[in-house]
């Protein structure tokens, strides 16, 4: 294979673009094109934009999926609860009270349970709040008692809760659980 140009055997010029030498019969194939880099740069390039480009799209959606759970109005089913400062009981010795300060709607004490942690330990509970005026733990030990002071069987601003019983020292901490997922909606500390 020769190049296009001339005869092989007696270099006579040949027309360029001929494939067969017409003295000899000797096939001429055409050069191949001079590779380009610049077509694999450009791909190159186009596949790095198209990549960054699904990567801030993806990571756009992560952070509107976290986003958006934090930001939104949540279960709109979930009292939002406050509480008043606590103080010791007259004459008691070792009885904390409080009260419930405001809660953003009436409540029934069916859909609320209430546990009391020492340091990180659950001490009594979780128990439901749906009798009335109950008491968890026993008069003799830690307990707490919880009133309906408006007599709603609703947990309103108002109802008070006594910690009873409680030895000095201790961080302890009340918890008010919403009963049908079980999350805690209000903690109230506690430090004897």
């Amino acid at each position: 294979m020769m190049p296009t140009g001339t005869c092989p055997y007696d270099g006579t010029p040949i027309h360029p673009g001929t494939l067969q030498c017409p003295r000899c019969g000797t096939l001429f194939y055409p050069a191949a094109p001079a590779s380009s880099n610049t077509g694999k740069a450009v791909a190159i390039v186009i596949g790095v934009v198209v990549l960054f480009v699904v990567i801030t799209i993806v990571l756009a959606a992560v952070l509107y999926v976290m986003v958006s759970g934090l930001i939104g109005s949540g279960d709109p089913s979930l009292p939002i609860v406050s509480w008043t400062g606590h103080s010791l009981q007259a004459g008691s010795g070792d009885d904390w009270e409080f009260r419930v300060a405001s809660i953003s709607q009436a409540t029934p004490f069916g859909d609320l349970r209430v546990g009391v942690l020492r340091g990180s330990a659950m001490e009594l509970g979780p128990d439901s709040l749906a009798p009335l005026s109950p008491v968890l733990g026993t008069p003799g030990g830690p307990h707490l008692n919880v009133s309906d002071n408006d007599g709603s069987t609703t947990l309103t601003s108002g109802d008070t809760f006594v910690l009873g019983n409680a030895q000095p020292g201790q961080a302890y901490t009340v918890e008010l659980f919403w009963f049908a997922s079980g999350a805690v909606i209000a903690q109230k500390a506690i430090s004897t």
